[in-house]
């Protein structure tokens, strides 16, 4: 990832950065540290774009601190509620990278 100019990091939901770059993407885990990582997600911000994209595979909108940090870019956040992950499975963090190669 760190080939990619404009990938902005790996964080928890409580240690996102300050202020949110024009163009950027990072992932980001809906846990608060210091506790354990539960589910990775990731996003996508374009001055292209009209709004920021969200992948989530269990296909939930973001929690509450990952849309604070979103929306400081004054769009709307688009995320699909379609599953592609199953309940039990531990791959997020895959279809994190699999959307971001891209």
């Amino acid at each position: 990832m760190k080939r990619h100019n404009h990938f902005r990091g790996v964080f928890a939901k409580n240690t996102l950065p300050k202020k949110m770059n024009q163009l950027e993407f990072g992932i980001v885990n809906n846990v608060t540290l210091p506790a354990n990582g539960t589910h990775w997600v990731c996003y996508f911000n374009s001055p292209k774009n009209k709004f920021i994209e969200l992948i989530d595979s269990f296909g939930l909108p973001p929690a509450k601190e990952i849309q604070k940090y979103l929306h400081q870019s004054n769009k709307s956040i688009q995320y699909t509620s379609a599953q592609i992950q199953d309940t039990f499975s531990i791959k997020c963090g895959y279809f994190c990278i699999d959307y971001i190669k891209d």
